[in-house]
């Protein structure tokens, strides 16, 4: 998501009931530093200051190939219920099939964005070299001439100690960091088991980043069951508020 002040077409908008009009959002001055906010009023000090508070919930659904409408079903479900509703909803690796039944569900407006990325088993530090020029272009577009910041998010992959550092060299803000420092947060493998097929321990590969932007609070979304003892999927979601 990527915020403009100039151009309206690739601006965060909000609809303006007194005109009946979309309207772009005042947005705060990218180079603000990053405060955080008390827990227990995040919005009421946006609304004391005319600022807009959105949500965004990020899952990658594709598990597996077995089930896969039924396990998108229960984790939009879950994302819908309660009174959290989200005004975003980011979904990674939608199959075909999967995006049909988002797109016949009356509570959706769906939007379908693609960046490419490699999709073979490649070594660690081949790896890491296509993370390090996927994160230099995404910096790039979010401070390009007339954007104001915007926010980067879903699974990241981020499995190695070098992809963890790439915020941070990008002059980005990790919503988790910004808010409950570097330790927690695991969205992949959870449980405490090491995988078998790869050893990888549980850990943070899901993150919200952003630019220009006040995170106010963030959380993880655990995943159910489908079966007695089958998760919907291996990754947990990530719930963000912020202020714009």
């Amino acid at each position: 998501m990527f915020l403009n002040r100039n151009r309206v077409g690739r601006a965060l908008s909000a609809f303006d009931h007194a005109s009946h009009r979309w309207a772009a959002i005042p947005l705060r001055d990218p180079h603000d530093p990053i405060t955080q906010r008390p827990s227990s009023s995040p919005l009421a000090d946006a609304h004391a200051v005319g600022k807009q508070m959105l949500s965004l919930t990020s899952w990658n659904i594709q598990a597996s190939q077995s089930k896969p409408v039924a396990r998108s079903e229960l984790i939009l479900d879950h994302i819908l219920k309660g009174p959290n509703f989200p005004d975003i909803i980011l979904l990674q690796e939608v199959a075909s099939r999967v995006r049909q039944s988002l797109l016949s569900d009356p509570r959706l407006c769906l939007a379908q964005s693609y960046v490419s990325s490699t999709s073979t088993s490649t070594p660690a530090t081949r790896s890491s070299g296509v993370r390090s020029r996927c994160w230099c272009w995404l910096a790039g577009l979010l401070r390009e001439p007339g954007c104001s910041g915007g926010i980067i998010a879903g699974d990241f992959n981020a499995i190695h100690p070098h992809d963890h550092t790439l915020v941070d060299q990008h002059g980005l803000v990790d919503a988790w960091v910004a808010l409950h420092g570097p330790n927690g947060g695991a969205t992949w493998s959870v449980g405490g088991v090491e995988l078998e097929d790869d050893g990888h321990k549980p850990g943070r590969l899901d993150k919200v980043v952003m630019l220009g932007l006040q995170p106010d609070e963030i959380e993880v979304l655990q995943p159910g069951l489908i079966s007695a003892y089958t998760p919907w999927r291996d990754h947990c979601g990530l719930r963000c508020t912020f202020t714009v």
